[in-house]
């Protein structure tokens, strides 16, 4: 039986991330924070819009978001 690590480094992926996408998270379930707070932290965890390389939020908030790709992938793996 073949085990296999594979390890996949996404170009610019925390840059990818936009100020909305961080808002529209935190404003659903389960979150369901107010626009208003959603914004603010928001902007708090961004710069320039875009989830910054480096800051401890963003490797947390870019796992919330890719959940979902996370899921697909290892869906994937399991049909390998």
């Amino acid at each position: 039986d073949v085990q296999w690590v594979v390890t996949i480094d996404l170009a610019d992926f925390f840059p990818s991330i936009t100020l909305p996408r961080v808002r529209g998270l935190l404003m659903a379930a389960p979150y369901r924070v107010p626009q208003p707070a959603a914004q603010l932290l928001a902007a708090l965890c961004c710069h320039d819009g875009r989830l910054p390389q480096g800051a401890p939020t963003s490797p947390i908030l870019a796992n919330m978001l890719a959940a979902g790709m996370d899921t697909q992938l290892r869906s994937f793996a399991k049909g390998v």
